[in-house]
């Protein structure tokens, strides 16, 4: 049983899929990388069990044939292979691979073992820009926390009607949304899901900046195919928050800064600012912003920047660090901030992008005072 390639088309395959590995997992087939000789194509496929992924590239076998690699050594010396056609071997439960200078043999597991393909049956199906959703989930992800005890926000939510797809990715302190148009839509009219962390980031790697992307949502699983590379995940169970009761609708205040200026000053003020809740001072006033930093033992930090905004005074507290992740992913040279009262969630978005915005509760005077007593 053999089969040969074209180094970087294996390559590709194997980068595609390789960080869906659980190297850890207490299965050893699932340390493994299963690969489908299908004549003038191969399947390259990984599984932690939750989720799945595979990518089809050009290849010429002598015979429709199935067997495993090692995922992380396989991956390691596909990087060390030179250019050119790649050939691999399987003999009894050996492959080797070799090139016009080097030879590597591995061992392999029995391809039975593998888990199966899921297939579902999809209650709905959209395509999306693939640029799209990439910045979709690039909008949302700094929002989403690695450990909760609300399973839910473990992931991105997706609420997609037959004109919109809207993203959102919360930890309750701090959210991320985007809204976009989808570019055809099949089935339910109406559906949402919730993709899980680690899925939602590989995709997000494999997204280009063309093309399209097929989402499709069943019952219990959802898939983006991407062509080449398809990916299917369990979703995540239960209820998603109302994010909409989040995101204020009417501002009384609204201001525009410099994005590099503000955060320039935001990492100025965050080498004094306290630890416990990484507190920075905003004070709006005519024309600038000025911003504070204080830590009882260490000392203090005020610096300012020009703003557009000609309202009456006032302050916010903020974490300096989720305002960072958002002008992190602010793309625009100008950021806009919305406000209310000083201990209402205040929007930040990038100018002239209304499908995008992050929302930031603020600290409240007397969580600061609760830290100061701590200390």
């Amino acid at each position: 049983m053999k089969l040969v390639i074209k180094n970087e088309d294996l390559e590709f395959a194997t980068q595609a899929v390789h960080r869906l590995v659980n190297a850890q997992s207490s299965l050893p087939i699932l340390s493994n990388l299963l690969i489908k000789a299908e004549g003038e194509r191969i399947i390259i496929t990984a599984s932690d069990l939750e989720s799945s992924v595979r990518c089809n590239v050009p290849a010429q076998a002598d015979e429709k044939f199935s067997f495993t690699v090692p995922a992380t050594t396989f991956t390691s010396l596909v990087k060390e292979l030179p250019d050119g056609d790649i050939t691999l071997e399987v003999v009894e439960d050996k492959v080797t691979v070799c090139s016009a200078s080097m030879r590597y043999q591995l061992a392999t597991l029995d391809p039975i073992d593998f888990p199966a393909w899921p297939e579902f049956e999809p209650q709905a199906t959209i395509e999306i820009q693939q640029p799209v959703l990439k910045k979709a989930f690039e909008s949302v992800v700094f929002a989403i926390p690695t450990r909760d005890p609300r399973k839910v926000l473990l992931g991105a939510y997706l609420d997609i009607d037959e004109l919109s797809f809207k993203c959102v990715g919360t930890d309750g302190k701090k959210l991320g949304f985007m809204q976009a148009e989808v570019e055809a839509h099949t089935g339910d009219a109406q559906i949402n899901a919730i993709v899980p962390h680690k899925i939602m980031s590989e995709v997000m790697g494999a997204l280009k900046d063309s093309g399209t992307c097929q989402i499709l949502i069943g019952e219990r699983q959802l898939a983006f195919n991407l062509g080449s590379v398809v990916y299917v995940t369990n979703k995540l169970d239960g209820a998603y928050p109302n994010y909409n009761r989040v995101i204020p609708q009417e501002f009384e205040k609204t201001l525009a800064m410099n994005k590099s200026q503000l955060s320039n000053t935001i990492r100025q003020a965050a080498i004094i600012a306290e630890a416990k809740n990484n507190s920075v001072k905003f004070r709006f006033a005519d024309g600038e912003l000025h911003i504070e930093a204080n830590t009882y033992d260490v000392g203090s930090y005020a610096g300012s920047l020009p703003i557009e905004y000609d309202g009456e005074d006032f302050e916010m507290v903020f974490n300096h660090r989720f305002v960072s992740e958002v002008l992190r992913v602010i793309g625009a040279e100008d950021v806009q901030l919305k406000a209310n009262k000083s201990v209402s969630p205040a929007v930040f978005q990038g100018a002239g992008d209304d499908s995008t915005l992050f929302v930031i509760m603020p600290i409240k005077l007397a969580d600061l005072a609760d830290g100061a007593q701590d200390e």
